[in-house]
């Protein structure tokens, strides 16, 4: 699964890269420039062509390094692993993509289910999916369902959070949904009691996340990575999330909901 999604990157860089370029030459020939405005206009179109071509580039190096390693599952299923390294996937379709440090693939979110007739929006932004009520689900790496959330609300998120068997176990509920950089909401049980305040000043560092008692859920690092495990993972950002041991399974399907949510419609 590593080395698929550095492919995909590949793949979708040079791709965009080369739409760019065309558009770039399609414009300079049927509008030639006349002015520094025009020319202006022009050399921004190129230097984004340029950056999408580098970052292919560089995908294409990570999955040269990566793609004889033989990197297989996890052995134990992702609701049972202490860790995640979660990755944004690319493509039309919007997945978070869940691994272990050592880059076993532990599970993924993604919609359970779109409907034909929002596809065409899917392809032109993937933001359409944060503000109507898709079901998403974690997967574990055999196939098997975690947890299932749906959300609904505009101005205030409100994640209703299924178990396997289609029950409900909680709700996680964020103040202002577009505010990935300031978060604060509130994770509850199913009987409404609140579990975990969730409350971040900045998503571009490290945090803790803590309950009332004092106990820690999650501790997500944000620019410190393990030496051993960047032979697997050569992106400069890294996430990753450590998960209490003592979470029961139920808690830790909420915490898991959450933390999908929030780094699929966090903004890269």
């Amino acid at each position: 699964m590593v080395t698929e999604m550095y492919k995909k990157r590949v793949k979708t860089s040079l791709s965009f890269s080369g739409i760019v370029f065309l558009l770039g030459i399609v414009v300079f020939f049927i509008d030639r420039p006349n002015d520094g405005e025009d020319w202006l206009t022009l050399v921004s179109i190129g230097i984004m062509g340029l950056m999408l071509f580098i970052t292919g580039m560089v995908n294409k190096r990570h999955y040269a390094r990566v793609k004889d390693l033989n990197i297989e599952d996890a052995e134990i299923p992702i609701i049972d692993s202490d860790h995640f390294v979660v990755k944004k996937d690319v493509g039309s379709v919007p997945r978070l993509l869940i691994f272990q440090k050592d880059g076993r693939f532990l599970g993924l979110a993604k919609p359970v289910h779109i409907p034909i007739y929002l596809y065409p929006f899917f392809i032109f932004s993937k933001d359409i999916s944060y503000y109507i009520p898709i079901t998403y689900g974690i997967f574990s790496h055999d196939g098997s369902l975690m947890a299932t959330y749906k959300r609904k609300g505009w101005k205030e998120t409100v994640l209703t959070v299924m178990d396997q068997e289609g029950y409900e176990i909680g709700t996680y509920i964020q103040k202002d949904f577009k505010s990935f950089v300031n978060i604060k909401g509130e994770l509850l049980d199913g009987h409404g009691e609140r579990l975990l305040p969730v409350e971040v000043n900045s998503f571009t560092g490290d945090f803790t996340l803590k309950d009332r008692e004092g106990n820690i859920w999650a501790h997500f690092l944000n620019g410190y990575f393990p030496f051993e495990a960047t032979k697997t993972f050569r992106d400069v950002h890294n996430d990753l999330i450590e998960i209490s041991d003592g979470l029961s399974p139920q808690n830790k399907r909420l915490l898991l909901a959450m933390i999908s949510f929030i780094f699929l419609a966090r903004n890269e």
